[in-house]
């Protein structure tokens, strides 16, 4: 979907710009045939290169570490209305899949095994996967970045009795954003999953 942007809006206006400065030196130098040739060749290396360095993905979001402490603790049947209007803004089309909604979400909720958490994010981090040629698959960790801003997450690391969750200290979370799909009822509340730091992660971060 953004090839054609990236031709119109980058490495066509590249092109272009290494064309015509390409022609000038040309002109102004009265070059051979074969320094032509040559000057032609250099020009498409240097096309061709920034092509493929702009169409390199970035790296890929992982997931995020989080400075937090529990404020507060809820149920999610508690959210059960505002889950159903969510449910509903999400299937606008079929009527059946309406009336699912209204009939299911309430027992989603209740059968959930998990809570709803009411953070402090203190601070945060990512955690990232580079996808370019010369770094692919290396491992990334940013700079905390400084928040002190409330934030809610759907959690199950401990069950799903809010008693367990209140009496943590402030500690490290990890909320992933790649390989874990969301479930049904993480869509329905609009919520990120948070758990306890992937023993996988834990080495490639600092306190």
């Amino acid at each position: 979907m953004q090839g054609p942007l990236l031709g119109i809006f980058f490495t066509g206006p590249i092109a272009f710009c290494i064309g015509v400065i390409g022609g000038l030196i040309s002109a102004s130098r009265r070059i051979t045939i074969r320094g032509n040739i040559y000057l032609l060749f250099a020009a498409s290396v240097l096309v061709a290169g920034a092509t493929l360095y702009m169409s390199m993905a970035e790296p890929l979001k992982l997931g995020i570490v989080i400075d937090a402490e529990i404020r507060n603790c809820r149920s999610p049947e508690l959210l059960t209305e505002q889950a159903i209007k969510r449910w509903k803004e999400i299937i606008s089309i079929s009527q059946n899949r309406l009336s699912w909604g209204e009939i299911n979400v309430p027992n989603l909720l209740k059968k959930d095994q998990g809570v709803i958490l009411d953070l402090l994010v203190y601070r945060r981090k990512e955690i990232r996967k580079h996808r370019k040629l010369w770094n692919y698959g290396q491992i990334e960790v940013t700079a905390w970045h400084e928040e002190n801003a409330p934030e809610s997450f759907h959690a199950g690391f401990a069950g799903a009795s809010c008693a367990d969750y209140v009496q943590q200290p402030r500690r490290l979370y990890f909320s992933e954003s790649y390989f874990t799909p969301h479930t049904t009822v993480d869509t329905l509340l609009g919520l990120d999953i948070l758990e306890f730091i992937p023993k996988e992660y834990q080495h490639k971060q600092n306190n």
